[in-house]
């Protein structure tokens, strides 16, 4: 107590590699013990500061990379809605599975757009970018706090420094000196005080902040997956039964091309007799020009 730190209780969360914050009443007595501590959590907040400004772009880029994704994937389930139309009943079952995926892109883009998204923007990256400047205010307060120590050293110096009041050609001097150096003092304690309110409410109140914030972007994410999820599970029955449909389409298909495949080398070898019936009406002499010129062709 007597160095303006309170060992009863610690006022936040302490890191084993930073030492306790000091409490209001380092104001008072302004002890070197108080002064470093305060040093110190005054250049984690600075870090802090800048690792949330850079959290906020994060957020900033993961909002512009999903926005083009939504994009992308409602152009593709309009694409998808078009493939529908032009398959039709070419294939049993396609042009409602082609309709129902391009419903569900929609749906999960149109839930990103509108919940995932605008999330990110106004309850995310908007509020980290308040707490991050906050941070720099408090940045710059330290090296206000700075300056006027400067100050009160400097005017302390020209105190201590000056003559007996017996030896000054003006008594007056030695009380301007004295409320110069009373005034600094003044304000640099009502700095230092209202610096270390500030600092201790930056690195409680906003930090829990930041907690918060990353918490419900993570809410926000099991939210869309889930409802993603949702989506693509009411299609489960009728996946499966397509996936099925088309596994027996798919062994008609191949016994109908193995068909087709015999049938073609049928045809090919009745047009080779036909060619050959065509090649007898013409003189011997003409023959291998016509060959050559139907091979070419074939």
């Amino acid at each position: 107590p007597l160095l303006g730190i309170s060992r009863s209780r610690p006022m936040m969360a302490i890191p084993s590699d930073v030492p306790t914050f000091p409490d209001l009443k380092c104001a008072l007595d302004c002890s070197p013990s108080a002064l470093w501590s305060l040093k110190q959590w005054g250049e984690r907040a600075d870090k802090l500061g800048r690792m949330i400004s850079s959290l906020k772009g994060s957020f900033t880029n993961y909002h512009a990379t999903g926005k083009a994704h939504s994009e992308v994937s409602i152009a593709l389930g309009q694409t998808l809605s078009q493939a529908a139309s032009l398959f039709g009943d070419s294939h049993r079952g396609a042009s409602e599975l082609l309709t129902k995926a391009a419903d569900c892109f929609n749906r999960i883009e149109c839930y990103r757009d509108m919940m995932l998204l605008n999330q990110t923007t106004t309850m995310t990256a908007q509020s980290l970018e308040e707490i991050a400047r906050d941070f720099a205010q408090t940045t710059a307060l330290g090296k206000l706090l700075q300056d006027s120590q400067l100050t009160l050293h400097a005017n302390w110096n020209k105190f201590a420094a000056c003559r007996h009041v017996s030896h000054l050609q003006d008594p007056s001097q030695l009380h301007r000196l004295a409320r110069d150096t009373f005034d600094s003092k003044y304000r640099y304690e009502l700095m230092l005080a209202k610096y270390t309110a500030t600092l201790k409410r930056t690195l409680t109140e906003k930090k829990l902040v930041v907690l918060q914030k990353v918490l419900d972007h993570m809410l926000a994410q099991y939210s869309f997956f889930n409802f993603g999820y949702q989506v693509l599970h009411d299609m489960e029955p009728l996946i499966n039964d397509l996936f099925r449909d088309f596994r027996s389409q798919m062994a008609e298909l191949g016994d109908e091309l193995k068909s087709d495949q015999a049938e073609q080398l049928q045809v090919n070898h009745e047009i080779k007799q036909a060619y050959d019936v065509d090649l007898l009406a013409y003189p011997l002499h003409l023959k291998s020009h016509i060959i050559t010129v139907c091979l070419c062709f074939w």
